[in-house]
């Protein structure tokens, strides 16, 4: 037994030495919690996609937010094909921006669509206020000669800047002198405004 003591020894160094080995496949089999809490998660992922597709889809009070038509111009009177005599009046309702200015003009029917005259020109400040609603005009407007009769007439509004007004006044002073030559083509008209029209019929002179 003198071989006792290394036996001994031997066997100390063989129980050590498979704990080690044990404790090595342990570690491999399981990752650290730190490499763990590096991976972002499946629902932080979700979290972020939701995030940036609410960011880009248009809220309800952004649509709420468009700026509304700067104009609405309206004839009342006269309606469509309505019988007329050499002169009357055309009125409604006009909202339309500050400096600016209210164009009437009439043409037979049956002449070139860009053949216009203009007969009115009216200042959005010389409007009349209206409690119900819009401010109101009234312009006058002649249908022609009396060859003219029994023909269709059309009347179209346009809302203008200061500059083409200024155009059409100087249209209406030389007008006599020039023969009252027809206008050629609309105005430009104030972005935002629609030119609106009637067509009516002259019945007498």
């Amino acid at each position: 037994m003198k071989n006792a003591p290394l036996i001994a020894v031997l066997l100390i160094c063989v129980t050590v030495f498979a704990l080690l080995i044990g404790m090595t496949i342990s570690v491999s089999a399981h990752p650290s919690t730190s490499a763990s809490a590096q991976t972002p998660s499946t629902p932080a992922t979700a979290q972020t996609q939701s995030t940036s597709a609410a960011a880009q889809t248009p809220s309800a009070s952004g649509t709420e937010q468009t700026p509304s038509t700067p104009c609405e111009v309206t004839i009342s009177a006269p309606t469509g094909e309505e019988p007329v005599g050499a002169q009357g009046d055309v009125v409604g309702t006009a909202k339309i921006p500050k400096n600016s200015f209210l164009w009437l003009f009439a043409r037979r029917d049956d002449q070139p669509r860009n053949f216009l005259w203009p007969q009115q020109g009216i200042a959005a400040g010389d409007l009349a206020p209206s409690a119900a609603g819009a401010p109101r005009y009234a312009g006058s407007v002649h249908y022609g000669e009396r060859p003219d009769t029994d023909k269709l007439f059309r009347v179209i509004l346009v809302v203008v800047d200061p500059l083409e007004n200024q155009k059409l006044e100087k249209w209406r002073e030389e007008a006599p002198e020039n023969n009252y030559k027809p206008w050629i083509g609309l105005p430009r008209s104030v972005e935002g405004c629609t030119p609106v029209q009637v067509v009516v019929k002259k019945v007498e002179h």
